[in-house]
């Protein structure tokens, strides 16, 4: 099977409500947004009556504006007839950017035995395979499949790959037709670093959910090992992995062992304490004995332990942790020198002062004001205060805080997650929620544009890759 590097995530065949699918061109954009934002291409059935399709091609170009952290194409599905031709317009023709060209239902097609229907089909798609107009060959031999249940010969399947690739025209691999003689190519030319001849396509006409079912069907697990399987962000973790399409053999580790993550994975490890001497020694062995590809880290404590081993670490197991910079970590791990890269960068900040400097930032700010350590979490150490007494008895009791100015109330509160790899964003989320105990237990989405954007710069300036 082919590696997930070697995939390409995409999903260049799918119905709207324009012709056959449920689903309208809107949603399915939506959930690709939500999701896995995978490049698409929106391919409803057309013949030569089809008149709707100015439409569906204007409101595809009007969704490109929307969603540009993806590729939407406009595209077309049509059946090739038994003369060599395309059942559709030039028009359609000339409006696409991918043409998908497909045996479908032919003449006398259910009185035919396998073999006929078989030589009939394999005529069809050489046929189609020598169009000058088509892009992708859609579905192989699934007339075959659907009728027969019939494993399309090696050789037939190797011919029109052959042909695909000698014309200049994508073989498509759509996982519900795609006996093991289909497969079995895909594997392998994959695994040759042959991708570009190919297209990946979920034929979805039901629900959103298909997108990219074609796609994350055929690459092997990937084997990643989640720290702190019993924190919130571990367990998280782990429940993403649960939910999402790309398969993965999860491995879970934490100090504790009866932390529920332990418990929810393929296999589980005891690990010493991140100050431990031992930690990184223990966490390179897991690596090396279960072949794991991805680290994901489940601790705010493990990141500038792990950024700081990441190069020798990766060298010495060939496991890629995700964690961004060590400088990137001391600034967002620190509020004062998150401030200060702020302000350094020409971005909004709060307004904020260390405790040798109380005094001015009270006469400049006035009460209430906020103290909280520099490096925290969950709250601890946070406290609105509203008179000079118990200001200085916050100062007397730490000396690690830093003074902020007071935003807002407490039922006013927003927090932002933010995806990024190598400095790229790829989404902004915005929630406004309310906290128990120093934590989140109840947030709800509230797109906010001007926000979004903001963390997005701030992201970029950060040089943000992976969690810090």
């Amino acid at each position: 099977m082919p590696t997930l590097r070697q995939t390409l995530f995409q999903d260049h065949h799918m119905h709207s409500t324009y012709s056959d699918g449920k689903r309208s061109i809107g949603e399915l954009l939506e959930y690709n947004h939500l999701h896995d934002q995978l490049d698409l291409t929106i391919s409803d059935h057309v013949n030569k009556a089809t008149d709707w399709f100015p439409r569906c091609a204007e409101e595809i170009r009007k969704y490109r504006a929307q969603y540009p952290h993806f590729a939407i194409r406009i595209g077309c599905e049509v059946k090739i007839l038994e003369d060599g031709s395309l059942n559709t317009t030039k028009e359609i023709i000339d409006a696409c950017d991918v043409v998908i060209g497909s045996v479908h239902h032919f003449t006398n097609i259910k009185s035919l035995s396998k073999e006929e229907l078989l030589e009939r089909e394999y005529a069809l798609t050489k046929m189609i395979t020598a169009h000058p107009d088509v892009d992708i060959l859609g579905h192989p031999f699934s007339m075959c499949d659907r009728f027969y249940k019939i494993d399309p010969p090696q050789e037939y399947v190797e011919e029109i790959y052959r042909l695909c690739v000698e014309n200049g025209m994508q073989f498509e691999f759509n996982h519900q037709h795609a006996r093991s003689s289909i497969r079995d190519l895909v594997d392998r030319e994959m695994q040759k670093g042959n991708s570009r001849y190919f297209s990946f396509g979920s034929d979805l006409h039901e629900a959103a959910e298909e997108l990219g079912d074609a796609a994350f069907s055929l690459p092997k697990p990937v084997t990643v090992l989640v720290t702190g399987a019993g924190a919130g962000i571990g367990q998280s973790i782990l429940k993403a992995l649960h939910h999402s399409k790309i398969k993965t053999r999860v491995i879970a580790a934490d100090m504790n062992p009866l932390a529920a993550g332990m418990y929810r994975c393929d296999a589980a490890y005891i690990i010493p304490p991140v100050q431990d001497p031992g930690y990184i020694k223990k966490l390179q062995q897991i690596c090396s004995a279960e072949h794991v590809e991805l680290l994901l880290i489940g601790t705010d404590v493990e990141l500038p332990v792990l950024a700081k081993h990441k190069e020798a670490f990766e060298k010495a197991t060939g496991t890629c942790i995700i964690v961004s910079s060590p400088q990137t970590i001391a600034i967002a791990d620190d509020k004062w020198k998150t401030v200060e890269f702020l302000r350094t960068n020409n971005l909004p900040f709060v307004r904020s002062a260390l405790a040798e400097d109380a005094d001015a930032f009270v006469r400049e700010t006035g009460f209430p004001l906020v103290v909280k350590p520099r490096i925290g979490a969950r709250s601890i150490g946070f406290q609105v205060i509203r008179d000079v007494p118990t200001l200085r008895a916050a100062l007397q009791e730490r000396s690690d805080l830093v003074l902020q100015e007071y935003l807002s109330e407490e039922d006013e509160e927003y927090t932002c997650g933010a995806l990024f790899w190598e400095s790229t964003c790829y989404g902004v989320i915005s929630m406004k929620r309310w906290l128990r105990n120093g934590d989140t237990y109840k947030a709800v989405a509230e797109h906010n544009p001007d926000l979004e954007h903001f963390i997005e710069k701030v992201g970029k300036a950060l040089r943000i890759s992976g969690p810090c």
